[in-house]
């Protein structure tokens, strides 16, 4: 474990350094483009600090995108109509070619494709659960908690719940749709956490996953692995040790 932990905290000095070495080139410093490490490093920040940012990015955003996705082609492959709808959307606003480009703004168009993500991400949450340690004494309910007691929040808990969702084992990506978004009580959906300690990455996320499935729906037909049951397990990241199999039927061109 130890040699393991060397090699991540190498790594990211590696890019720390490497990043260090770019701003004190008068060209690169001319480029138009701006990295999230020199967002970091404009705002003063160094040493743990900036270590444990990088890492954040580096460690905790790839597993979790990844099983994000998985998880939201997996519902796809058993839903043959809200792939159609989703894939309408998707050439309505990109075109019929299952190769052309899809762009930021074509993103950020496509609102049932946020629909379906976000419900994928509600029935499977991918950090189940969270805490948070309090730092004054709290009265609630007539029970004093004093300082530094630490809670824990069942977000998966909180998405089935009846009380806040209606029919919550039931995959609706209408629910998420601008006409009826309103209507989820605010932090009842809370897949990367909430407040102020909240998902540095949530942003980058969503358009990772948004654009990966858009990709796979506009080239690709989804279709389910018969007889096939999620087995999930719950760890610091929700898995499924059965895996999320699809089978990837390419579009006519």
């Amino acid at each position: 474990m130890e040699s393991v932990l060397n090699t991540i905290k190498k790594f990211t000095r590696d890019v720390i350094a490497k990043a260090e070495a770019e701003r004190q080139d008068s060209v690169v410093n001319e480029k138009s483009k701006i990295h999230l490490i020199d967002i970091l490093f404009d705002n003063k920040l160094s040493g743990e600090t900036l270590n444990d940012q990088i890492n954040t990015f580096i460690l905790a955003g790839h597993d979790t995108v990844a099983q994000a996705m998985g998880f939201t082609l997996y519902e796809l492959s058993r839903r043959s109509a809200v792939q159609q709808k989703l894939l309408e959307e998707i050439q309505s606003i990109a075109g019929k070619d299952p190769n052309a480009d899809i762009t930021y703004k074509d993103l950020q168009e496509m609102k049932y494709l946020e629909a379906v993500v976000k419900e994928s991400m509600r029935l499977h949450v991918i950090v189940p659960v969270i805490e948070r340690k309090i730092s004054h004494d709290i009265q609630h309910n007539g029970i004093r908690y004093p300082k530094d007691t630490t809670f824990m929040f069942n977000i998966d808990g909180i998405h089935k719940s009846e009380k806040y969702f209606a029919n919550p084992k039931e995959y609706n990506p209408n629910r998420f749709m601008p006409e009826n978004a309103h209507l989820i009580l605010k932090n009842t959906f809370v897949p990367f956490s909430v407040g102020p300690r909240d998902c540095i990455g949530k942003l980058y996320a969503m358009l990772e996953i948004k654009f990966f499935v858009a990709k796979c729906i506009q080239k690709f037909e989804l279709l389910p692995v018969e007889n096939h049951n999620l087995k999930m397990l719950g760890e610091i990241v929700n898995k499924s040790i059965t895996g999320t199999p699809v089978i990837f039927k390419e579009r006519p061109a």
